[in-house]
């Protein structure tokens, strides 16, 4: 594991620079998940193997630092993103993104389209919607989810788990996710955005494709109509990486390919 000191701070992002071919591949953990437990078996399997891979770990997640003067909102996340891949001299990179991370992989792409050249997105989050974990997290106050909030989360996972082996992996990244990083996180996903994340992906450049889960449910749809592509993750949820692996690698690989076929025929 590798780390990178964020500019202007004594914070040290911590990451995973995996040797391979290009184009890179950079991958984006969702909300309180870290890239270094998240993806390292995706880059396994046909489809994703053989290629350069960042596994980045946000700040406040996994094992990157905690520092309470970060904001932990999306565009700050990317900003921090575009730091570390300037500092490696990437550019070009196919950018995953999953849940959360997708949201960033959007602000990423919009800000900084030369390091960006094209973005696969797993089941990103587009809009500021009510999920499960609201009424633990953004129903809160900061100081009270700090407190008492993250603690009655775990528990709450903790019982899921029992029965669940991708919510047990979840609660291990909850527990030793920052709280503080958490609750910001979260308050910064369900803030309303003009223009709003969908739309912006709509309007990116870049060839754009969208992996859903089959058996998530996720509810976004007409991606066609504005050029990108979607590819259905078999026998998968939301939690595709842990679930699939070697389908979600697969997907990876079908997406990075149709996609550049289909931007080098316009």
């Amino acid at each position: 594991m590798q780390s990178f000191p964020i500019p202007g701070s004594r914070a040290r992002m911590r990451f995973h620079d995996l040797p391979g071919d290009d184009p890179v591949h950079v991958y984006l953990p969702g909300l309180a998940c870290a890239s270094s437990a998240d993806f390292p078996e995706t880059t396994r399997h046909p489809g994703a193997a053989g290629f350069r891979a960042i596994l980045v770990d946000l700040l406040g997640a996994g094992f990157s630092d905690r520092p309470e003067w970060f904001s932990y909102s999306l565009e700050d996340h990317a900003e921090t993103v575009a730091a570390l891949l300037d500092g490696l001299g990437v550019r070009d990179c196919v950018l995953v993104g999953h849940s959360m991370g997708g949201s960033i992989a959007v602000l990423l792409a919009g800000s900084r389209p030369d390091l960006v050249a094209q973005l696969i997105l797993a089941e990103p989050n587009l809009g500021p919607v009510r999920g499960m974990l609201s009424p633990y997290i953004v129903d809160l106050d900061e100081d009270e989810f700090v407190r008492t909030g993250h603690a009655a989360l775990l528990g709450k996972l903790d019982e899921v788990a029992e029965q669940d082996v991708a919510a047990a992996n979840f609660a291990a990244l909850v527990r030793v996710c920052s709280p503080l990083a958490l609750h910001r996180s979260s308050r910064s996903l369900a803030r309303v955005r003009e223009p709003g994340l969908r739309a912006r992906l709509d309007g990116l450049p870049m060839p754009r494709a969208v992996l859903i889960g089959e058996l998530s449910g996720y509810r976004h749809g007409g991606f066609a109509a504005h050029g990108i592509m979607t590819v259905t993750v078999a026998g998968a949820g939301h939690a595709m990486n842990e679930e699939q692996p070697a389908a979600f690698a697969a997907a990876i690989g079908v997406a990075r390919r149709t996609t550049t076929l289909v931007e080098r025929g316009r």
